[in-house]
């Protein structure tokens, strides 16, 4: 299934050696990559507070699969890559596009209005949205022969426990 990723900027071998490095006893045995699904929207914010006039650019982006949303940096077209990936490496998306986008316009409103301070809500542009998604790495590791899971965000490094 061709899709369309963040580029990884974390190798499989860059991410052991990251865990390595928290704990060398560690011991992974099994990798694998998977993709994540987000809405991705870039949006014109339009707004007054007094005299002043508001007029600025914002990327949000939504996550498919629980509906989480998040203030993030405009992410270029360099930073994207087009790919085929077997699609049980591919997260199922469980909202739909418009739910996504009602839940990235409500929450960029509520930003908006509290960091700004103001009574009115901001007018709203969406000027781009695409179905984006995050590469991964599963790592299957032990320590001390019990078995456990992280979850390496192949963008930035940062590792989550997995339970299951």
């Amino acid at each position: 299934m061709e899709i369309l990723t963040i580029k990884s900027q974390i190798s499989p071998n860059s991410a052991k050696v990251k865990i390595k490095e928290k704990e060398k006893s560690i011991e992974v045995k099994n990798m694998e990559s998977i993709f994540y699904p987000y809405l991705y929207i870039e949006a014109c914010i339009n707004t007054r507070v007094l005299s002043h006039i508001i007029n600025d650019d914002i990327s949000w982006m939504i996550d498919m699969i629980n509906g989480a949303e998040a203030l993030t940096e405009k992410v270029t077209e360099t930073q994207k890559l087009k790919v085929d990936i077997a699609e049980d490496r591919i997260l199922n998306i469980n909202l739909t596009v418009d739910e996504a986008r009602k839940r990235a316009i409500s929450s960029i409103t509520h930003v908006i209005l509290q960091r700004i301070k103001i009574l009115q809500a901001p007018r709203i542009l969406v000027l781009k949205e695409e179905l984006l998604y995050k590469p991964f790495w599963l790592m299957e590791c032990y320590y001390n022969n019990e078995k456990f899971h992280l979850l390496i965000d192949a963008v930035n490094g940062y590792y989550y426990p997995v339970f299951v």
